[in-house]
């Protein structure tokens, strides 16, 4: 039978902890960079144990071929049973999420099944997956960063509900260390990340006196700077006239369909339609 979960999609960004690093074992910082996701993959093959600090948490992985690696994470819970003499027991409950992650260099996305029983959201369980990985990840002198992937059609509805009120946009991008990502923005993160040894560029629009700033599809940079945090190249926040807290484009998080069960032993036909769904 099947069960279709919603899953929340994610892109990883791995570079390189600096680039004046001691290389031992390659000859310049761009061979190191090539095997990324080499490196990556020997960790995902003997997966990090993930650890949550209030919850006992178990794993186990179900399926693992080339860039796949699918996995389930289960938190424990305590659920009331009626017992029937009509008392309560407490007993253990194990709520999971299917993880599914694609370490291919111009796919590099991360699909968390969203069940809050288990996790309030799919962010901590990305934030889980990143820390595990993290430790093993600094030895290759490599970091990962992990953004939500999201509808940039609603971030621009957002934009036009409150176009009169924006005062201030802040875009906050991760450097791609993927090829066709990259090609998204005109700036070229990637050069700057080269030229600067840096991972992040912070880039905010405020206006003058609280002034409505003029944000529009139309405008070629901005719409590039949307596309590319869009495809999980960063967030964006906005700052609204009367509003205490800033709007972020990260919680229009986007989201596919897909049946859980199809999942323990995909086909390569299955493994196709992922791929579709992934890049």
């Amino acid at each position: 039978m099947k069960i279709n979960k919603t899953f929340e999609l994610y892109r990883f960004q791995l570079l390189s902890k600096s680039r004046n690093i001691q290389l031992d074992l390659f000859e310049n910082i761009e061979t190191l960079i090539k095997n990324k996701n080499k490196f990556l993959g020997t960790i995902l093959a003997d997966f990090p144990e993930i650890k949550h600090k209030k919850l006992s948490t178990r794993q186990k992985i179900i399926y693992e071929k080339h860039d796949w690696h699918i996995l389930k994470i289960g938190a424990k819970k305590k659920i009331e049973n009626n017992k029937p003499d009509f008392d309560k027991e407490s007993l253990d409950d194990w709520p999971h999420v299917t993880v599914i992650i694609n370490n291919h260099p111009e796919i590099q996305t991360i699909a968390i099944s969203i069940n809050r029983k288990a996790f309030s959201s799919t962010q901590v369980v990305a934030n889980l997956i990143k820390d595990a990985i993290q430790d093993q990840l600094y030895k290759y002198d490599f970091v990962m960063h992990v953004d939500a992937k999201f509808q940039k059609n609603k971030f621009w509805e957002l934009i036009n509900e409150y176009k009169e009120e924006i005062i201030a946009l802040k875009f906050e991008l991760i450097s791609s260390d993927m090829t066709e990502t990259s090609k998204i923005l005109s700036l070229d993160l990637g050069k700057i990340n080269k030229l600067t040894n840096s991972h992040k560029i912070n880039l905010e629009l405020n206006s003058f006196n609280g002034n409505a700033l003029d944000i529009n599809q139309e405008n070629d940079n901005i719409r590039s700077l949307v596309d590319y945090a869009a495809e999980g190249g960063g967030d964006i926040s906005i700052k609204i006239s009367g509003l205490q807290r800033r709007k972020r484009a990260s919680k229009f998080i986007t989201s596919v369909k897909f049946d859980e069960t199809s999942l323990d032993n995909p086909t390569n036909e299955i493994l196709e339609s992922l791929t579709k769904i992934l890049i």
